[in-house]
């Protein structure tokens, strides 16, 4: 950025009655309300113009009633919105909810679902934590509460069962001092300590990954991850229990194509077929799920084919969201007509002009 475009930008900021920086990110006062602020141009910085807009992403959790052969043929019958911004850390200011995961299927019909929050607190900190909450069919929230608040971003929390009945979950912490995945023992609960947690931690991979996906299958886990350089990794292992045990696929790494580089979600079975939810991303983060088919999986092979593109193009859920979701999870199996319950996100993008007209905005997620 040269000196004028700096000294630009920086009236722009200034100018702004309400906003100060948090986090290295602006935030604005609207209404009394907090948001933080996504102002990344189709423009280079150099470009950047005074006086214009910003946006922000509104990410929350739905639940979608599907019919009638998903994934490859099927309708978004019902959506219900999920409200999970009512817990005691919540400041009342923005708030967002990603990648949600069912962990378990309650006796009452009830389900207990984890995912990762992020939210300003009541002392106007910004704030990142992995969330629990019950919820029953039609969305409403029973009970929720932090459940892990370490000192760096933690996301993706994927439950895993191991052979044995274990329950594990799985954690995107990318932002840590090693950025390796973690695997955690959920039955003794997630503590709300970093120290405490982070003690409890496995790391069978030593690698810094996004969205650690996990498969088990012929008596091996496998382990899908995105490196920093934007490729797909594959590893293999026995034990999720074991540090640095698990072997790099030689498939691997596999592809840094935007379609199919990031997982959207655990893989799952419909029909003796393996589905593995992956972002699409080319457009820009978060801009839809694709659905790629498994087609070989052992310690020696791996192939899939991509079945389908922005799977709820066309179909209710476009009502609630911008073209902005970029996870899905099974909630409910699908029965002998077709039908399944989804876990899924997705987001709005909100505008507020300031004078003058709107730019282009090209969302930056993290």
């Amino acid at each position: 950025m040269n000196t004028l475009a700096k000294i630009l930008f920086g009236c722009f900021l200034t100018t702004i009655v309400g906003l100060f920086f948090l986090s290295e990110r602006p935030t604005v006062l609207v209404d009394k309300i907090l948001y933080r602020m996504d102002i990344f141009t189709e423009k280079t910085m150099d470009g950047f113009k005074q006086d214009k807009a910003v946006v922000n992403q509104e990410w929350k959790v739905f639940i979608l009633d599907v019919c009638c052969d998903f994934p490859i043929d099927f309708r978004v019958e019902e959506v219900h919105s999920v409200d999970l911004d009512h817990f005691p850390e919540n400041g009342n200011h923005e708030i967002d909810h990603w990648d949600p995961f069912l962990l378990k299927t309650n006796n009452d019909g009830t389900f207990t679902i984890l995912y990762e929050t992020a939210y300003f607190d009541e002392s106007k900190q910004w704030n990142i934590t992995i969330n629990e909450a019950t919820i029953n069919n039609n969305g409403s929230v029973l009970h929720s509460e932090v459940k892990y608040d370490p000192k760096h971003k933690i996301s993706y929390p994927i439950p895993v069962k191991m052979a044995d009945g274990t329950q594990l979950i799985g954690l995107e912490e990318f932002e840590s001092k090693t950025g390796f995945p973690g695997f955690y023992r959920y039955d003794e609960g997630l503590c709300r300590e970093s120290s405490c947690l982070e003690q409890g931690g496995t790391y069978p991979v030593n690698v810094a990954m996004f969205d650690p996906t996990v498969l088990y299958k012929d008596g091996v886990y496998f382990l899908f991850g995105t490196d920093g350089d934007g490729y797909l990794r594959l590893f293999y292992g026995e034990d999720l229990l074991s540090n640095n045990s698990f072997t790099e696929h030689p498939d691997s790494p596999i592809t840094n194509d935007p379609i199919v580089n990031r997982s959207a979600g655990k893989i799952f079975q419909i029909k003796g077929k393996l589905y593995r939810p992956t972002m699409y991303n080319t457009e820009a983060y978060g801009r839809g799920v694709n659905l790629q088919e498994i087609i070989q999986l052992d310690t020696k092979v791996f192939t899939e084919k991509n079945v389908a593109n922005k799977i709820f193009k066309g179909t209710k859920f476009e009502d609630f969201n911008d073209g902005l979701y970029h996870h899905i999870d099974i909630l409910s199996e699908r029965n002998e007509t077709g039908e399944v319950r989804l876990l899924v996100d997705g987001a709005k993008e909100v505008y507020w002009q300031l004078h003058g007209k709107r730019l282009p905005i090209k969302m930056k997620q993290e």
